[in-house]
């Protein structure tokens, strides 16, 4: 799986008294692309642009949408970098900006080098 984006911000989770983080993810492969929760050690060990090979990860459910968690039994490990990802599925459509560049202001100073004999 390629990750496509992935949120900077570790929002903190209270579960029986402990404090755990968890950070958003967005990863695709050719047919489609699913949202990934990373937990704790994880967090540090995926990077946005990276392709990666998961093990065991955990699916849930929530409002009738599918994602996938990591555990303490997730195995990642990275790879060659995925190409050909899907990027008509409706998860990657909410994530892409499409614009068209209008013009580009290129300002140019003139740069006069001095030397002086001694």
């Amino acid at each position: 799986m390629k990750v496509v984006t992935k949120s900077e911000n570790k929002q903190p989770v209270v579960h029986r008294e402990k404090t755990k983080y968890r950070v958003e993810c967005l990863v695709a492969h050719h047919t489609e692309s699913i949202k990934l929760i990373l937990w704790e050690d994880a967090i540090e060990k995926i990077h946005s642009s990276k392709s990666y090979h998961f093990q065991n990860l955990t699916i849930r459910i929530f409002d009738d949408n599918k994602y996938l968690n990591t555990n303490v039994l997730t195995v990642i490990d990275e790879i060659d970098d995925i190409h050909d990802i899907n990027l008509s599925s409706p998860s990657m459509e909410d994530n892409l900006v499409t614009a068209k560049c209008v013009g580009i202001d290129i300002k140019k100073a003139p740069h006069v080098l001095f030397v002086t004999a001694p």
